[in-house]
């Protein structure tokens, strides 16, 4: 099959972490009504820290991983990481940076569209993506110039070469977080359901739909949770974003995202307490891998230099 839209072993995640993304969505580990909140502790003190300008939810847990940009910017260092390989074994190789601290693509939908200006713009649509989209057109135009270069088996060879490369690997594909206590895992999979599952956020849900219903919509029951339905979630037409602007108004007026993300709260800030030591020691090793990753960046700028030009068809040699 022809990798005309492919070198996806080279651009294997700009995708999968766009920002657009949160950075921890519910799974679907455990139905509802197979948990009950009451076998769990809770912290009733516990909140969740919001960003009513970007849109933005911090969980109790969520501090010690990741966020967006710093797994964008772990995700550019394995790009760069299989290009060079790709280049010095003698096939076309390109880069191009795929983290961006984009503010307006940070809006946190784990309760549904809640940002009244993204809902006034785009209604359900997501927020438009420039370098996602830059990236993607790069990608096209570069793959069908190489086209006869990288559909072949000694092209697919060295891709499986260079995805284990082992130069770069120790620095670029540690993950830490992989080694957090399985507790904690299993918690920030099941806050989401856990809370649904209490009267609390039932209550809250019932005073955001009756709301959303006094100003003439339907809540989605199925595809689209906290969301109102028979609307576009793809374009962002007249009745998308009035839906939209409906949907955040009354989630304001029940201060619904709030009520929810602080009884998630509640449940994974007994974990983050039992397991502080761990998760402190789990941090710092994640901000010594992403230090790790921008001296590797910064010490390859003239192969980033070189990647990004493409300025002459490089000779195929292979590997």
């Amino acid at each position: 099959m022809k990798k005309i839209v492919a070198v996806t072993a080279i651009l294997m995640v700009v995708v999968a972490c766009s920002p657009q993304s949160p950075a921890v969505e519910p799974k679907d580990t455990a139905s509802v009504e197979e948990l009950n909140p009451a076998d769990y502790t809770r912290d009733q003190g516990a909140s969740a820290e919001l960003d009513r300008e970007t849109g933005e939810i911090t969980l109790p847990l969520e501090q010690y991983f990741m966020d967006k940009n710093e797994l964008s910017a772990a995700n550019s260092a394995a790009v760069l990481s299989m290009a060079r390989c790709m280049q010095k074994a003698g096939y076309p190789a390109f880069w191009v940076p795929t983290n961006s601290e984009d503010r307006d693509r940070s809006e946190t939908q784990r309760y549904g569209r809640w940002v009244m200006r993204y809902a006034e713009q785009y209604g359900y649509a997501d927020v438009p993506d420039p370098l996602g989209q830059q990236v993607r057109e790069y990608e096209v135009a570069w793959a069908t110039q190489y086209s006869e270069d990288i559909n072949n088996e000694e092209y697919d060879t060295a891709e499986d070469r260079c995805g284990s490369n082992g130069e770069d690997l120790e620095i670029i594909a540690y993950t830490p977080e992989s080694q957090a206590p399985p507790e904690v895992l299993e918690m920030r999979d099941l806050s989401y359901l856990l809370m649904k599952n209490t009267p609390e956020a039932q209550e809250a849900e019932n005073q955001w739909r009756q709301c959303v219903e006094a100003e003439g919509f339907v809540v989605e029951e199925i595809d689209n949770e906290f969301a109102i339905a028979n609307v576009s979630y793809i374009d962002a037409d007249e009745e998308s974003i009035r839906a939209a602007i409906a949907d955040v108004h009354c989630k304001d007026e029940t201060n619904l995202i709030k009520r929810l993300s602080d009884i998630e709260a509640s449940f994974q800030a007994p974990v983050a307490a039992k397991y502080e030591a761990e998760l402190v020691a789990m941090r710092a090793s994640v901000e010594e891998s992403l230090a790790a990753i921008d001296d590797y960046m910064k010490a390859h700028a003239a192969d980033i230099a070189t990647l990004t030009q493409h300025s002459q068809k490089p000779a195929l040699t292979g590997p």
